[in-house]
């Protein structure tokens, strides 16, 4: 390069020549020289960023057409033979290049389209395709739903499942987004060119996983647009067992992916479809109960451990079997019965069936997800008592299963738990023994989520079922003593409580009213979570007038118990309740009782703790000009004040 013009102030050139070209009134000749200017510093390599891509990426805002197509298809042949290989495979260096060169497609360029049509069959496209991901730009400039008859001449053109093979297998599900586009064209046009494809690609015995794992993809995607034309689409695939596990063995993702769309069809009311998949897959050996995995989840339920995740082929079928639960069809219902009963393996032969050494309590757990369902009191109703004994029996016999398993150490799986308390919420009319078994059973292991039924049973059951013998004593003692005693379910209640009272339906409101007892005994022993609570609902009935007198001295009591609690305390706490607004509520009330839970705050402060909205109450106290008869307790209560807070006090004058 010449020193009169260094590589830099050719390179600053490139917006400027740019300009040029999609300059209108350029004449031909001047246009010509500009076009020769460019293409001489695209041949420039040094510098960073390289003046291919300064060139590629400043040419993607541009108006390609007053460019001329012509003239930048030229630039991009340049570019690639900059990197042409030994086999004369010409490939653009840039991804900024790659882009220009998939508008002029999508702007209908033919010498484009051969340029990519050539470059897709070059040897070493594989490894150039790794860094630059084609497919994927593809779908981002939507080159499959603009011209999927062009996407069609790719896929003809080379060896795609050559081509998935040499993709990492993490990559593969995301060049999927190609296909279901063309499919969807082939939808709004009526045309087969994507279902072509699709059977290309499932023509062997059993495809790769590679394939498979790419299929699952489209389907997955294709399941949520439109599911019935989907299984249209696999419909030949599905017509039996022998079938699918030699045809889709390789890979469980498709075949979950599969099952996902037994969920779809079952939601747009197609059930005979949805349930052909689901006793097409509902002896699938996925999930492996006896793999050594950290994804397999049966052994971690095993182990104690918690798990919400939804995979797996067996794992996603309850999905499907809920839809059918939640229709009033009783022979749909039966259904979902009936194969519910299978995953859950209670007797273990669905386990021995598949060569298992036990149930899978992963797929045992996602079974419950259509239980709840179908234990609820309008499903059993509908079926009739025949089969509100045997859902009744399956429930309960799983619960002492599961207690079984945890007290000879076999398992340990309290990921079951919250599931048992949405499917046994559902036995609101349990005769005495089955809610005294539930109850033992949330109490014994702390179950979350099951705290409204302790109140239920205690104070509900006995009203609203009166056709069945009841008797709510021993219920509301065991409440009684929950409230008093227990930490975990003293502060779920509360919370419950609370709920109540700040419920827009007056009737909901209504019902502290029969909890109002057993709120009372939370006040027996200290905890931060359910003394939060507590003074919340405090903010609301100290504005009842009837309550007030009551409950006033519930918040002293309150106060005394806390600051009590953190006397004594190592490190220091920051409490951020009760709020200035139950304070101020108090002493617009009455200022006496205002005096009186400030002195109790007052008498127990130290360095242990402290109060957030200490200043705003410090402000409301400040509000107050004592009379005569309350200044002495005023003036106590200050000194008391001053002494932790000082800086509250600077700015007023003594009293």
């Amino acid at each position: 390069m010449s020193k009169e013009c260094p590589v830099y102030l050719k390179r600053a050139l490139i917006s400027i020549l740019l300009d040029r070209l999609e300059n209108k009134g350029l004449n031909k000749n001047e246009k010509s020289k500009t076009f020769k200017y460019v293409s001489q510093i695209l041949k420039i390599k040094r510098g960073i960023p390289n003046a291919a891509e300064m060139i590629f990426d400043d040419m993607r805002g541009r108006n390609l057409d007053l460019i001329g197509l012509e003239n930048v298809m030229r630039l991009l042949v340049i570019n690639s033979q900059s990197f042409s290989d030994r086999t004369g495979g010409l490939y653009p260096t840039t991804i900024f290049a790659i882009s220009i060169l998939l508008k002029l497609i999508k702007a209908n360029f033919d010498p484009a389209k051969d340029f990519l049509l050539a470059l897709v069959k070059q040897k070493r496209f594989f490894e150039f395709d790794a860094n630059y991901n084609l497919f994927e730009l593809m779908i981002g400039e939507g080159i499959a739903k603009s011209d999927p008859d062009f996407v069609c001449e790719i896929f003809k053109t080379f060896d795609f499942e050559k081509y998935l093979h040499g993709l990492r297998r993490d990559i593969v599900w995301d060049k999927s987004d190609v296909l279901a586009d063309l499919i969807k064209g082939d939808w709004s046009k009526g045309s087969q060119e994507g279902k072509k494809i699709v059977s290309q690609l499932l023509k062997r015995r059993s495809p790769s996983n590679r394939v498979l794992s790419f299929l699952a993809g489209v389907i997955d995607r294709l399941g949520k647009e439109n599911a019935v034309k989907t299984f249209e689409l696999l419909k030949p695939y599905l017509t039996n067992k022998n079938v699918v596990q030699t045809k889709f063995k390789n890979n469980s993702h498709f075949r979950t992916s599969i099952v996902r769309l037994a969920q779809e069809l079952a939601e747009k009311k197609c059930y005979r479809d949805a349930r052909r998949i689901i006793d097409m897959f509902i002896d699938d050996p996925d999930p492996n109960t006896d793999a050594r995995s950290d994804f397999n989840y049966h052994s971690k339920i095993k182990r104690g451990e918690a798990e919400t995740i939804i995979t797996s082929v067996r794992g996603n079928i309850p999905w499907a079997l809920q839809k059918f639960a939640l229709t009033e069809n009783p022979e749909l219902i039966k259904y979902a019965f009936n194969r519910s009963l299978i995953l859950l393996d209670l007797d273990g032969k669905h386990a021995k069936k598949l060569g298992y050494s036990e149930p899978d309590l992963y797929v045992r757990q996602q079974a419950l997800i259509p239980i709840e369902v179908l234990a609820h009191k309008s499903v059993r109703r509908l079926l009739g008592n025949q089969f509100d004994r045997k859902i009744r029996k399956i429930v309960f016999e799983l619960l002492r299963i599961v207690e079984t398993q945890i007290e000879c150490k076999d398992a340990n799986p309290r990921s079951f738990f919250s599931y048992f308390a949405h499917v046994l919420n559902n036995f609101r009319d349990a005769n005495q023994d089955e809610a005294t078994t539930m109850l033992d059973f949330f109490e014994r292991y702390q179950v979350p989520d099951s705290e409204f039924l302790f109140v239920y049973f205690a104070v509900y059951r006995q009203r609203f079922f009166k056709e069945t013998p009841f008797h709510a004593l021993p219920f509301q003692k065991r409440l009684q003593r929950l409230c008093q005693d227990s930490e975990k379910f003293g502060s779920a209640l509360a919370w419950d409580f609370w709920r109540l009272v700040v419920d827009k339906d007056e009737d909901v409101k209504k019902q502290f009213n029969d909890v109002e007892e057993y709120w009372k005994l939370l006040f027996e022993q200290y905890s931060r979570r359910k003394f939060d609570f507590l003074y919340k609902i405090l903010e609301i009935t100290l504005e009842n007038p009837q309550k007030y007198e009551e409950h006033i001295e519930l918040l002293k009591k309150a106060l005394k118990t806390e600051t009590h609690f953190y006397q004594n305390r190592l490190e220091r706490e920051s409490l951020w309740d009760p709020s200035e607004k139950l304070f101020r509520i108090v002493k617009e009330r009455s200022e006496k009782d205002f005096f009186e839970i400030m002195s109790i705050v007052a008498e127990e402060l130290s360095s242990n703790f402290h109060y957030f909205h200490m200043r705003n109450w410090v402000e409301i106290f400040k509000e107050i000009d004592p009379s005569d008869e309350t200044k002495d307790f005023y003036l106590q209560i200050q000194s008391k004040l001053n002494k932790f807070y000082p800086e509250y006090f600077e700015s007023s004058s003594t009293v």
